[in-house]
């Protein structure tokens, strides 16, 4: 914990980590989603020197949440990196679609981080769909289907818009 701080020159108080460690736990119902989702936490994928070649990688992200939120969304590393809820938004369903995005762009930062090369755009919004389609499955399991479709609507009408900009 005193390493994350001392690189983000930042206080984290007890109850942030709580918070963190409680949405990493609640990240996925994919075992592997929530792996990585420690394994981050725990700096397995983190190094000092690749942090600034992550940094463009963090503002396509920034950009695609603000896209979907039609907010302006800046990259904080306590929400994209650590999991924080982002303070920009104001429901937990807002949120909960904001870690699945976040959590998407995390796993393939993590498939990436010996890599020289970032991922791109297209990779986001596949991964995305991935984790989608897997809430689906759990929404249709649990009867929440509908709940389900209300809380991805903001991420399908951003990916009906850049249909309509291709």
């Amino acid at each position: 914990m005193a390493k994350w701080e001392g690189d983000l020159r930042e206080t984290i108080e007890m109850e942030q980590w709580h918070t963190i460690w409680d949405r990493a736990s609640k990240s996925s119902v994919c075992t592997i989603i929530s792996e990585k989702a420690y394994k981050l936490i725990f700096r397995w994928y983190y190094t000092p020197s690749r942090l600034a070649h992550f940094k463009e990688f963090w503002k396509m992200v920034a950009r695609i949440l603000s896209a979907t939120f039609k907010l302006s969304i800046e990259p904080d590393p306590l929400s994209f990196l650590l999991g924080l809820p982002l303070t920009t938004l104001n429901t937990s369903d807002a949120n909960k679609l904001a870690t699945h995005i976040l959590t998407a762009a995390k796993t393939l930062r993590a498939a990436k981080w010996k890599s020289t090369s970032l991922p791109n755009q297209q990779a986001l919004i596949t991964k995305v769909r991935w984790i989608r389609n897997m809430e689906n499955i759990r929404a249709y399991l649990q009867d929440t289907g509908y709940k389900n479709a209300l809380l991805w609507l903001p991420w399908a009408e951003f990916e009906s818009a850049q249909s309509d900009s291709t």
